[in-house]
């Protein structure tokens, strides 16, 4: 059994998400599965560039506003015929713990 790495809890949920990198040239819509501190799980129907830095855009429920982070796709899993579950490994720089407490917290209303 693989020892739990995360410093942080995960929250489970399903948002709308806006991925694109140098290694895409178009942009990609994804769902956030589950969201902690530094990291994301996501869902695609495409596939995902393998250790890629990605930037994404998380929209955040209610307020119709967006979430900027910055980060790399560190695996990728393909759920046939569904589509590709992914991790991504936020950027140190992109955290924002205040942000990320204001959000967690407005899901858990």
């Amino acid at each position: 059994m693989q020892e739990e790495r995360r410093y942080f809890d995960r929250t489970g949920l399903k948002l709308p998400l806006f991925l694109s990198s140098k290694k895409v040239n178009t942009e990609l819509e994804a769902e956030v599965r589950d969201l902690g501190a530094k990291g994301l799980g996501i869902f695609s129907k495409d596939r995902l560039p393998l250790e890629g830095d990605v930037d994404l855009k998380v929209k955040v429920p209610k307020k119709g506003d967006f979430l900027t982070l910055a980060g790399n796709v560190i695996w990728s899993r393909e759920y046939f015929p569904e589509g590709w579950r992914a991790g991504i490994a936020l950027r140190e720089q992109s955290v924002n713990l205040v942000a990320f407490s204001v959000l967690q917290d407005m899901l858990n209303r």
